[in-house]
């Protein structure tokens, strides 16, 4: 019987398709070829409709996982800013052991009253977190635009000097030591001109394979 409620729409497919192969000129072939083709209907239509809310809940999960995504690089990005912020806070305070030789210009740059030159408040390892090699190093001053300035770039071993190996010195960062501009062929590599972070007066250069790990104190112009 294709009453039973018990059997499945494909049972009942089955069973109709069975009996037709079997009595094909049955008085009542034409009646079971009727229902077949109605049940044949309704089952595409629920596999259809079955389709489309499978793809409704990928559709869901897919702009739940991408909203839990953005959510989670805002906390980052907003973590990150806040981070910055503090170092900045950090810096500036610093700023008061120069006696006043160093002067806040805007929130992200340093005008040295001796020399005229601007430096970036934070260098590359306070910013960045991570230390750089000297590509690295090239790039991230073409990119920065402090102050509205887009003409930052790597010093000077004398401009670097100027302010760590002369008093009163610019307050120290925690950086080992920074990139210059100054690079020389070695053999089949490259070597870089470096300047030590330490507050001395005593200044002797020091060289860094451009693959070395350092830092950038940028300035301008």
């Amino acid at each position: 019987s294709l009453q039973s409620n018990s059997l499945s729409s494909q049972a009942k497919i089955d069973r109709i398709e069975s009996y037709l192969s079997q009595n094909s000129t049955s008085p009542y072939a034409g009646e079971a070829r009727e229902i077949l083709k109605s049940m044949r209907k309704d089952a595409d239509s629920q596999s259809a409709e079955r389709e489309q809310f499978i793809k409704s809940l990928s559709s869901e999960e897919k702009a739940k996982k991408e909203a839990e995504e953005e959510y989670a690089a805002l906390v980052t990005r907003q973590a990150e800013q806040d981070r910055i912020k503090r170092e900045k806070q950090k810096a500036i305070a610093a700023l008061d052991k120069a006696q006043g030789r160093f002067v806040l210009s805007g929130d992200s740059a340093v005008m040295d009253q001796r020399t005229g030159i601007m430096w970036s408040l934070l260098d590359s390892e306070r910013e960045l977190g991570v230390c750089i090699d000297h590509r690295t190093a090239r790039r991230y001053v073409q990119e920065l635009r402090y102050n509205g300035h887009d003409d930052w770039r790597l010093p000077t071993s004398a401009e670097l000097a100027g302010i760590y190996k002369n008093k009163p010195f610019f307050p120290d960062s925690g950086a080992e030591w920074y990139w210059t501009s100054e690079i020389f062929a070695k053999g089949y590599s490259y070597i870089v001109n470096t300047v030590s972070a330490r507050q001395e007066t005593v200044f002797k250069k020091v060289t860094h394979d451009v693959e070395a790990c350092g830092a950038v104190r940028a300035v301008r112009p």
